[in-house]
């Protein structure tokens, strides 16, 4: 028995070019708990606030739910967009240059959002809440905030140079694709079983 982390799906998850138009502003796609993930909640309160002045997107999951208990505050929801189904959201993976995380686990080796790796491999930046599954798999390589100087500081680097964030985004998007791919996780899961196999190359 062993675990097997989110990867990437190549065929999905490429930088190749998006069928949405770029959006510069800072995105996330997903839900917002509120109480019921205290942790989660109060990382995306700074990402958000740190992120508003750039422009935010957020691609509220439950948008389209009117009987869902999980809304955003009056203070976020001027940023939010209507969901989007999964291969739309891929391709807005593509589109936003910058993404945001937040983790309700912050203590596990091995639980985050399997955004982090799918955006990473479409060619994106991610900035996260604190989260040692983020750390260990990503090997250092998203880089993960705990509060809001923290956020500013990643955030004013990323947008005033396309260079530095090509920079850290070359370091994440490689590991990615020589690590954490489907590819990756099959071959991991054959030798847990007992076969002989070859590694995939990257």
């Amino acid at each position: 028995v062993a675990s097997a982390p989110f990867a990437a799906q190549p065929l999905l998850h490429n930088p190749l070019p998006s069928t949405r138009e770029r959006d510069d502003a800072i995105a996330y796609g997903g839900t917002y708990y509120g109480d019921k993930y205290a942790t989660r909640k109060q990382g995306l309160d700074f990402l958000f606030y740190e992120s508003a002045p750039y422009g935010l997107a957020i691609y509220e999951r439950v948008h389209n739910d009117p009987n869902s208990p999980y809304r955003l505050p009056e203070r976020f929801k001027r940023y939010s967009r209507p969901s989007l189904s999964y291969p739309e959201m891929c391709q807005a993976y593509k589109a936003h240059p910058i993404h945001l995380n937040g983790n309700s686990v912050v203590d596990s080796p091995s639980m985050f959002s399997r955004r982090v790796v799918e955006i990473t491999a479409s060619g994106a930046n991610v900035l996260s809440s604190p989260g040692r599954g983020v750390v260990e798999t990503m090997a250092g390589t998203v880089p993960t905030v705990s509060t809001a100087d923290e956020a500013s500081a990643v955030l004013a680097k990323w947008k005033s140079s396309e260079e530095a964030r090509h920079q850290d985004l070359w370091q994440s998007i490689r590991h990615v694709y020589e690590t954490h791919t489907c590819a990756h996780r099959l071959v991991y899961m054959m030798r847990v079983a007992g076969f002989t196999v070859r590694s995939t190359q990257a």
